[in-house]
């Protein structure tokens, strides 16, 4: 016979449930969010009539959520700022290999950060130019077979 162990399903656990009360009550989510990120216990609201207030120890993942959620609270868009570093002129797609070594020497210098190198819009003006050559070449064909 297979027992359900554990919480069941649509019921949350008691941090969760804890959290969506202290929000609730104290109507200050961001105290809540250091006290989560930092470790400290959670109270946790009865789930039944008669039950005792009990607390919760916040776990590693939870707290790093936490703090997460804090940094966008309080910084918000962080991820997102203007960047501006040298890179060679890209026209061609040969031109890339510069470009991308470029992008590279500027995260490693610390100009930018990883998650903006990788945004930089290097691969849309690839694409571009990549279809841009790839028109050239399809004209050509074009005209050699409208030719001879």
């Amino acid at each position: 016979m297979n027992e359900h162990r554990g919480r069941q399903k649509g019921v949350p656990n008691r941090v969760t449930a804890a959290t969506r009360e202290q929000i609730a009550s104290m109507a200050d989510p961001i105290s809540l969010l250091t006290d989560v990120m930092n470790g400290e216990p959670i109270s946790t609201s009865p789930l039944k009539e008669g039950e005792a207030v009990t607390f919760v120890t916040p776990t590693l993942d939870q707290r790093l959520h936490a703090a997460g959620k804090l940094v966008d609270k309080l910084v918000p868009n962080a991820r997102e700022r203007a960047i501006t570093f040298e890179t060679p002129p890209m026209v061609t797609t040969a031109d890339l290999v510069p470009a991308l070594g470029a992008v590279m020497v500027a995260m490693n210098r610390g100009e930018i950060t990883p998650s903006e190198a990788q945004a930089v819009v290097i691969e849309a003006r690839r694409r571009f130019i990549e279809t841009l050559d790839l028109e050239q070449r399809i004209k050509a064909l074009e005209d050699k077979r409208a030719s001879g």
